[in-house]
């Protein structure tokens, strides 16, 4: 498939996918805070966090394994390729094992009085807790199955599964409604099926599809890959922790001091953080492999010019959704919700702004992955974000305003998002006034544009379904700022050649 056809392709899935898989989840969330309450909805979300803490393994080998597999796939050698699948499929396993050991061990320092749960739920939680540390090892070993998919940019499959997985969470909660069990418990090994049944998916299409997918071999481990990618993933697992650990402290510092219905609105909040990453995430998806590969055949201009594309577009699309969002979060958290738990407003604000701080330079962060210097860039970049928990704990315990801790966080994601430029400035040829110029000073005009339409909007119209109008009108002033003001000449021809081309494609059909 030509290049340009398999970006639309892979385009057109994506946002099917962001489309339904949005509306279900929205569904989805409702219906389960509505059936659990907020109290064990709060439970469920507290615990699913503190496990996630070590969880952000998972998602760091995933962009290990993309990233060697598509770096071999740019220089032709399909052979080193399956060996690479092989290593990363081995070790997954390995280290899902000793790290739901490890979760398991730590049953009883968790429920002992370290987490602030009423004691008639102690025992519900502990079942609930060792169901999310076997829905942990299964994302371990579905980890390398998603990579490859990704490193061969076959979104449209990764799409379909996706969409699966949230019909199957809307059919399963509804019928958990119908049902006398524990709520709790039975939302917890809805969750683990349905991870299984990812799991099936993604590995028995990667097996029948793609050569370099081989049956795991540990008599084949190869020292040399293990401790490349081993520190390679280090490296990102310490990137991802620094953002997990901070997210999910809070949320412990919360739970300690505000007790377990202020974790279901900082729960929240990350939900619709959640959603609002889809966009993110498909622009990762789409642009990632294809900056690994510039990397790996020695192109780095190309590879430059990808990830500086990728800033713009990731902020584009998430200034997008974010912007008409925050201005009318109380109106679609009532609708979504019903009943919205205290300060979700104030939590989902928070959010939304650290997505938005993170996608000024977040290209640049796959072009670091596809340089594999991770070391001194995760040091620079990743650390300081652990200095907004200190900072929420001193916050909450002399009860300051909640919105004080959305300031700090929201502060600190700004200085780790902007360190990214000096940083590339030094090791990866980064002109910094072209990007200034290029894509900084665009994604600050284009949005303040954004901005100011949906203050207009909210001022003046005072309606049930204003947020209508906010999200219709200014997502249309929201583009074609975009198109005239945000985008280079350059990167206009290459808008033109994809329209045109879907433009002939419906023609033909």
């Amino acid at each position: 498939m030509r290049a340009s056809n398999r970006v639309i392709l892979n385009t057109v899935a994506q946002y099917i996918r962001i489309i339904v898989n949005m509306v279900l989840s929205l569904y989805t969330v409702r219906l389960v805070l509505s059936t659990l309450g907020e109290n064990d909805f709060g439970i469920y979300s507290l615990i699913a966090g503190v496990v996630a803490m070590l969880a952000f393994v998972t998602n760091s080998l995933v962009v290990t394994t993309q990233r060697f597999v598509s770096f071999y796939q740019g220089k032709g050698k399909i052979e080193k390729t399956k060996e690479i699948f092989n290593n990363s499929l081995a070790i997954h396993i390995i280290i899902g094992l000793v790290v739901s050991a490890i979760l398991a061990l730590f049953t009883p320092f968790l429920f002992n009085g370290f987490l602030n749960i009423p004691v008639d739920r102690i025992e519900t939680g502990k079942l609930v807790y060792y169901t999310v540390v076997a829905i942990i090892f299964v994302s371990f070993i579905t980890a390398p199955y998603r990579a490859l998919l990704i490193s061969h940019e076959n979104i449209v499959y990764i799409s379909v599964v996706d969409i699966i997985d949230a019909v199957l969470k809307v059919i399963l909660v509804i019928l958990m409604t119908f049902l006398d069990n524990d709520k709790l418990m039975l939302y917890s090994f809805i969750m683990l099926f349905i991870n299984i049944v990812t799991f099936l998916l993604l590995m028995i299409y990667d097996y029948s599809k793609y050569t370099e997918c081989v049956i795991p071999n540990f008599c084949r481990l190869k020292l040399s890959y293990v401790m490349e990618m081993g520190t390679f993933a280090g490296w990102s697992v310490y990137q991802t922790g620094c953002v997990v650990g901070r997210q999910q402290g809070i949320s412990i510092v919360l739970n300690r001091f505000m007790g377990p219905v202020v974790n279901a609105a900082y729960g929240i909040g990350f939900q619709i953080a959640g959603y609002t990453n889809y966009l993110a995430g498909a622009v990762a998806n789409a642009i990632s492999p294809q900056i690994v590969k510039a990397e790996g055949s020695g192109d780095r201009e190309k590879a430059l010019w990808l990830s500086k594309v990728a800033c713009k577009f990731n902020f584009f699309l998430l200034s997008a959704l974010c912007v008409p969002c925050m201005f009318e979060i109380d109106n679609i958290l009532k609708l979504w919700l019903g009943t919205v738990p205290k300060d979700s407003n104030v939590f989902s604000i928070m959010v939304m702004l650290t997505l938005l701080c993170d996608a000024i330079s977040i290209g640049f962060k796959y072009l670091v992955q596809a340089m594999g210097r991770l070391g001194m860039y995760s040091i620079i970049t990743a650390t300081p974000k652990l200095l907004a928990l200190p900072i929420a704990f001193f916050i909450v315990r002399n009860n300051f305003p909640i919105e004080w801790v959305v300031i700090a966080y929201v502060t600190v994601e700004l200085i780790c998002s902007l360190l990214r430029i000096p940083y590339l400035y030094s090791r990866g040829r980064l002109q910094m006034g072209d990007f200034f110029k290029d894509v900084m000073l665009k994604e600050i005009f284009v949005t303040t544009v954004l901005i100011i339409v949906c203050w207009l909007i909210t001022s003046f119209f005072d309606c049930q379904y204003r947020f209508l109008l906010t999200f219709g009108f200014g997502l249309t002033i929201h583009f074609i700022t975009i198109y005239v003001i945000g985008l280079t000449s350059h990167e206009k021809l290459i808008v033109n050649k994809v329209i045109r081309s879907i433009i002939n494609k419906i023609k033909k059909n």
